[in-house]
């Protein structure tokens, strides 16, 4: 199977934390107000966008996104309501990397401490970590083993399409879904040419019925211009022959560098 490269995700993951997500919110929000993070109150009545949130940090949200993170099935669809199950730990994480995430915020009293958009001071580093290693594992998961082979290889060798495709597993499993199978859909029809598919989903973003979707496909165009683009070619049919003329020019660099060859 096909395996998109950790360290790539880490690094496009980052950016879509830091670019085209937000800091932390809270339902007692909704009902009480907060500060944000210059001391300034923000009233409940502001925060009426949030109604339907759960508990939210990195575009993450505990109570919308509950399938990601739990494998045991949702109780109430209130945020505030579900609260109680959530801190009285009657759901089942699914993995460990999602336990670590969520329970790391509880540890850190963030219902209590936080400011509204705070991005997680000293343990932000920390958060992000557990963030990535967690939307890796839904990623690989529930996305990316969907999509055709053909369109893993231009993801992989394509960083603004990979951004846009790994954005996806933020906005849900519904969404996910649609854009691979437009994805397919092209590689179904023989587009090989990632920049096209690429627009493709930016405009299914644009004509989305949401409008923190049709939001996203303007920021990731602004986003865009962050990515160094990679060097790796795109392998196409003899890949396998390419990847095995490689490996002993590869060797030689390496012997090389290590000054085996005087």
């Amino acid at each position: 199977m096909m395996v998109y490269p950790f360290t790539k995700f880490q690094y496009l993951a980052n950016i879509i934390i830091d670019n085209l997500e937000g800091g932390y919110y809270h339902p007692d929000m909704f009902i009480n107000g907060a500060k944000n993070t210059s001391g300034k109150f923000i009233p409940a009545s502001s925060f009426l966008l949030y109604k339907y949130s759960g508990e939210t940090l990195f575009g993450l949200d505990r109570h919308a996104g509950h399938d990601m993170w739990y494998s045991s099935k949702r109780l109430n669809k209130n945020p505030q309501q579900n609260l109680q199950y959530i801190y009285s730990n009657v759901y089942k994480f699914i993995d460990n990397d999602a336990k670590n995430f969520w329970t790391t915020l509880d540890k850190l009293n963030a219902r209590k401490n936080w400011a509204w958009n705070y991005f997680g001071g000293k343990d932000k580093t920390l958060l992000k970590d557990l963030c990535i290693k967690m939307m890796y594992n839904y990623f690989n998961n529930f996305v990316w083993k969907k999509l055709d082979d053909k369109g893993k290889l231009l993801v992989i060798n394509d960083d603004k399409l990979a951004l846009n495709y790994i954005y996806s597993a933020w906005n849900g499993i519904g969404y996910s879904n649609y854009y691979n199978k437009i994805f397919n859909e092209e590689i179904k029809n023989n587009n090989r040419d990632s920049i096209s598919i690429n627009n493709k989903i930016l405009i299914a973003r644009s004509n989305s019925n949401s409008g923190i979707i049709r939001d996203s496909a303007t920021r990731l165009k602004n986003v865009f211009s962050k990515i160094v683009s990679s060097s790796i070619p795109i392998l196409k049919k003899n890949s396998s022959k390419i990847i095995a003329g490689l490996i002993p020019i590869v060797i030689i660099v390496f012997l090389f560098r290590k000054k085996i060859f005087k």
